[in-house]
């Protein structure tokens, strides 16, 4: 039997035994990335705000930082709170 994907993509039930045959041999060809999960919480939960104020000299590093990892200010910024809090 045909299927079709939300993304439009179309697929069978043979392609569903492969991956189930994948899934069953641990997905061998396969590369996983490490992704950091929030350490303090079972689950989602939703983000408050909070100000902290800093001179624009630190707001300029964390700026700096930030676009090096590629994240935003806030996740920076939160993931350093997180790394100091469990330290």
């Amino acid at each position: 039997m045909a299927y079709t994907a939300a993304t439009g993509e179309q697929f069978t039930d043979d392609d569903v035994r492969r991956w189930a045959q994948e899934a069953e041999n641990g997905f061998p060809d396969s590369t996983v990335e490490w992704v950091q999960g929030r350490a303090w919480e079972g689950k989602r939960q939703p983000l408050t705000a909070k100000s902290v104020r800093a001179p624009q000299a630190v707001w300029k590093l964390v700026a700096e930082k930030a676009a090096l990892e590629g994240i935003t200010e806030s996740e920076w910024v939160r993931n350093a709170l997180i790394r100091a809090a469990l330290a």
